[in-house]
């Protein structure tokens, strides 16, 4: 099937479940090498993890499944995300509506809180009267600003590790917030706003968009 969509070779990602790693993909590298005569038929695998629900796999055959659309009726589609965002993709999830959920949106609720509390304080922030020179704590806060970005990419680059990414976001908006709180009266607006912009722009790359407009284009 993957040569009927992809005709030319190496294809660059092939995913699955852990249980096709062995025999299935095997099998499917060993007779796709053999039918092209190459050596490089794939260049990284990805095995994902299993989601268990009450101890066991789920899976149709159970009829322990749980769809999408019967999730959506009780919880945001930004709080699903965030619950595989917040869990490795190739560990196996063990579901849990109450307490995997309720996790991921305190989550969403802390970048939702910490957008509309940015956008309170440069409401207040008066340009005319507030220097715009530097202090320490303008200076402490780009650093931490640059170093996330070196982390979160640096999480990404190590097998996609979006748990890791999204707690380094997190500890940029503690930074942020404890800025905001101890330098109401010298906030940077073109400093919050890098800040703001880069963890939008992770999140938008996440499918986490803040905009409800945007929400319901993904949606579509």
């Amino acid at each position: 099937m993957a040569s009927a969509i992809f005709d030319k070779y190496p294809i660059d990602i092939h995913c699955g479940g852990i249980d096709l790693k062995f025999p299935h993909h095997d099998n499917e590298v060993a007779q796709s090498e053999a039918y092209y005569n190459c050596n490089n038929w794939i260049n990284y695998f990805w095995h994902t993890g299993h989601m268990n629900i009450d101890g066991l796999k789920m899976s149709k055959s159970l009829k322990n499944f749980i769809t999408i659309k019967a999730t959506l009726e009780n919880h945001s589609a930004k709080a699903i995300r965030m619950m595989f965002l917040i869990h490795n993709w190739s560990s196996m999830m063990t579901y849990d509506s109450d307490k995997s959920l309720t996790e991921a949106s305190v989550k969403v609720k802390q970048f939702s809180e910490f957008f509309l509390n940015v956008k309170a304080n440069l409401r207040n922030v008066n340009l005319s009267q507030s220097s715009q020179k530097w202090t320490a704590a303008d200076k402490e806060l780009s650093a931490q600003l640059l170093q996330t970005k070196k982390n979160v990419y640096a999480a990404l680059a190590d097998s996609f590790n979006t748990p890791k990414a999204v707690q380094e976001l997190s500890t940029l908006i503690g930074a942020t917030n404890t800025y905001m709180t101890h330098n109401s009266e010298s906030l940077k607006e073109p400093l919050l706003k890098q800040v703001t912009a880069y963890i939008e722009f992770v999140l938008k790359s996440f499918g986490m968009p803040e905009s409800e407009e945007e929400e319901k284009v993904n949606m579509e």
